[in-house]
């Protein structure tokens, strides 16, 4: 990524009032080789791949629109055939690409990975947890393919969705970060605005509000002793500040309002990044997706399609990434710093983009 455009157009944009979709976070498509216990994805109505003339058609367009980052999400995204070639048109467009993947293809495409900036891998705890997770032999698959990735020169990040599950392994997984020689990326398990969740079975997954407050905590401690976590110590604390349950991911107006004494940090989705779905809507966020009126990107062009994205009157939410990105593209010096840092000691390492995970719901 050039950094001096990127921060040249983030301070363009702040001093004009300009919307830049700087980070783009694309859905690629919803097939999935996994069954992970908490995904969101509605794999009996799963939504048909774009064809990569369109992906590639819409990626063009958003960087002429100025985006700078994209970070390819799924399904999984190495299941598509063509991802060599997709991250081959990022690249040549002068984009930074990241890819979300459980890792069971890295060894498959590994030659036609090497040109994304860095992987993101997703490991939910020791052996035993993350395969009750995300199925038999999954994590085996997924150390190998980190290995491989990291024996090719590709920078690795280790993905991990804070549950009641691995609660109890945090240093694990810290540690085993540190041994593969990647940075690790605690990821919330959070509730999107446009799905109907099984409460009572969300609480199979979902740690306790007080005892996931006390994590937050204790991760801005580890982070302060030089482990390698990647959010900033500012995303963990306003993060463990969130004044409801975390079972309510996000906060709009009115609800805000009635929050005497929590200060919400200024939303930056819909004008710095935006998330485009399988089948080319977009949506401000993550969080968000499923929630109102999207507009296509396919059928108007990504231009207009952004230039109608909203939030809908969210103002917070308690996601770790969107927070991180908020903080960052609102130019908190802290958070620059924690980046910079980052990409000092580990090459490039903004947010990778949340995966959204959400215990098994009905879409409404």
């Amino acid at each position: 990524m050039n950094h001096l455009r990127f921060g040249a157009r983030l301070l363009w944009a702040h001093a004009t009032g300009a919307r830049v979709p700087l980070q783009l976070n694309i859905h690629v498509t919803d097939v999935c080789n996994l069954r992970c216990a908490y995904c969101y994805v509605d794999f009996d109505h799963a939504i048909k791949d774009l064809p990569l003339d369109a992906l590639k058609k819409a990626i063009s367009e958003a960087r002429a629109c100025g985006t700078e980052r994209i970070s390819l999400e799924g399904g999984e995204p190495t299941a598509r055939k063509d991802i060599g070639d997709l991250v081959d048109h990022i690249v040549d467009l002068g984009i930074e690409c990241n890819i979300n993947t459980n890792g069971y293809f890295i060894p498959r495409h590994v030659q036609r990975l090497k040109r994304a900036a860095m992987l993101s891998v997703s490991l939910d705890g020791p052996k035993e947890v993350h395969d009750r997770l995300r199925g038999p032999g999954s994590f085996d698959k997924a150390v190998e393919g980190i290995r491989v990735a990291r024996a090719n020169g590709i920078r690795v990040h280790i993905l991990s969705v804070l549950t009641k599950h691995n609660r109890a392994h945090v240093d694990y997984m810290l540690g085993l970060a540190e041994s593969l020689g990647c940075s690790w990326v605690p990821n919330s398990l959070f509730f999107m605005a446009g799905v109907k969740i099984d409460r009572e079975q969300a609480k199979e997954y979902a740690i306790d509000d007080e005892d996931y407050r006390r994590l937050l905590g204790e991760l801005v401690e580890k982070k302060r002793l030089g482990r390698p976590i990647v959010w900033s110590e500012s995303t963990l604390r306003y993060a463990g500040r969130w004044p409801e349950s975390y079972f309510q991911s996000n906060m709009f107006e009115e609800r805000a309002k009635r929050e005497a004494g929590f200060e919400p940090v200024q939303c930056q989705a819909a004008r710095f990044f935006v998330v485009m779905q399988t089948n080319g809507d977009l949506y401000s966020c993550d969080p968000l997706l499923g929630y109102g009126k999207p507009a296509n990107a396919v059928e108007l062009g990504f231009a207009e399609a952004f230039r109608r994205t909203t939030t809908h009157g969210c103002v917070a939410c308690n996601s770790i990434v969107c927070n991180e990105y908020h903080q960052l593209f609102g130019m908190r010096p802290s958070v620059i710093g924690n980046l910079l840092s980052s990409y000092k000691k580990d090459g490039p390492v903004l947010p990778p983009s949340d995966p959204a995970p959400a215990p098994a719901a009905t879409r409404e």
